[in-house]
Formats: structure tokens, sequence, C-alpha cells
């Protein structure tokens, strides 16, 4: 055991040095890219919740300045990033036996929050209060997971056995899992139907 965990450990540098360097050129500044490695970095070490102070602090920062700035107002492309570390994931992880497991993408429901109203708190994002921005284009929660698992299909993720809550649990999510060849475990609202299975029909239907 502690022989695989050093092994982990030193094989860690050239590993995360990898990933960063599958979208380097997704940032048009030099500094923007390594302020996100340090950031990705202090986001593994810092136990609990993290905010820019506690992140920055962790960075070497003297506050969360620098993170405050680069997270809403610095430039980069997201949607590629997006789509080469998913490719970096699938070289290192496999495409066959993958769990990809659909969590709540944002809150179901949200306090509003303001420096007003709570300590040490500014303004924050909550599903109560909307704020999508308007070049955003709206999807549900249910259409979002459909169109990552369909890329990931794409990608050669050939065999996968999906896990989700309830909220995922309608029948055009369950459609596109099966669409796409994947098993899946997902909670239903307890006022859902649909056909048993009696002892006789025990084989897997994904």
């Amino acid at each position: 055991m502690a022989a695989g965990v050093t092994v982990a450990h030193e094989r860690w540098p050239g590993c995360f040095a990898g990933l960063m360097d599958r979208p380097a050129d997704c940032f048009p500044r030099r500094e923007t890219r390594l302020t996100c490695r340090n950031m990705i970095e202090a986001m593994l070490a810092v136990e609990g919740t993290a905010n820019c102070w506690t992140l920055g602090e962790a960075i070497g920062h003297r506050g969360p300045h620098i993170l405050r700035h680069f997270l809403p107002r610095a430039r980069w492309d997201e949607r590629t990033i997006r789509i080469r570390v998913a490719a970096w994931a699938i070289d290192h992880l496999g495409t066959e036996d993958v769990v990809p497991v659909v969590d709540e993408i944002g809150d179901e429901t949200g306090d509003e929050k303001s420096s007003t109203d709570a300590v040490g708190a500014a303004r924050q994002y909550s599903g109560t209060l909307g704020g999508v921005p308007e070049e955003v284009m709206f999807a549900t929660k249910p259409q979002l997971p459909c169109e990552m698992l369909t890329h990931a299909r794409e990608r050669g993720v050939i065999r996968a056995w999906v896990a989700a809550d309830e909220v995922y649990g309608g029948r055009a999510c369950r459609m596109t899992i099966r669409e796409v060849g994947y098993s899946y475990v997902i909670a239903v609202k307890s006022d859902s139907s649909g056909p048993r299975a009696g002892p006789a029909q025990a084989e897997h239907r994904p």
C-alpha cells in the first residue's frame, strides 16, 4: 500500500503537467493559463469549502483579488478546454467499465445572499433568483447530461454505467442513455409508474 501511494505521488506532477498542457493554447495570455493552473492545484489541496480567499492563500496570493478577477473576467476557450480535458480523462481511464455520475448542475433551491444580509458574502448565484446571461442558450438539467453522455459515446466510451438522482430520472434522459448503449441506475419520483419484472424476467435490461 505504501509503495503504491509513493508511486502515485511520484507520477502526479508529470500527469498533472500533461493535463494542463492539453488546453494550453486555449488561454490567450500566459498569465491567465498559470493562474488557472495554480487555482486547480489549490482546489485539490484545500480541504472543505473553498473560496477565493482560501484558494488565494493556498496559492500564496495576498488576497482574493487575482482570482476574483480571473473567474468572471479572464478570457479563455471554455468549450475547447472541456473537450480536451474529457479526452485526457478517457485516455487515462479507458473507454470501458466507466461510471459517469450525473450530479446536480447548480442548486435546486437556495437563499438569496448579499453583503447586507449575510456576513462576508457578496451576492451569490441562486436558483431562486435566475441570472442566466442572455447570450447563454437555455437547457434543462436533464438535457445537459444527455448531451454530455452522447459526446462521451462519440469520444469512444464504449461501455458505462450511469448513476443519477431523480432529477434526471425522466423518460427522455433514460431513452438517451439506452440509445448510446449504456446501462444505468437512476432514482425516480415516488409517483412514477412502470412495468415490474417478475421472477421469470430476471434478465438484465439496460
